[in-house]
């Protein structure tokens, strides 16, 4: 499937899934704003510690 390389794609379909989802399950105002409170405070502090550590993969070398 060629279409699903694209990034705008599956962006397009995560987006379309949730707003589905989001119809019938109809969740409440206080559980979405819990978990958005908990996924930014996982986000910062995964940010933060990978800040800490000097990760340089392979991959990400130059080669020569």
């Amino acid at each position: 499937m060629e279409l699903l390389k694209f990034p705008i794609a599956r962006i397009t379909i995560a987006f379309v899934l949730g707003i589905i989802l989001g119809f019938y399950l109809k969740p409440s105002p206080e559980i979405v704003f819990v978990i958005i409170v908990l996924s930014v405070i996982v986000f910062g502090i995964s940010y933060f510690l990978s800040k800490q550590k000097n990760i340089n993969p392979f991959y990400f070398d130059t080669i020569q």
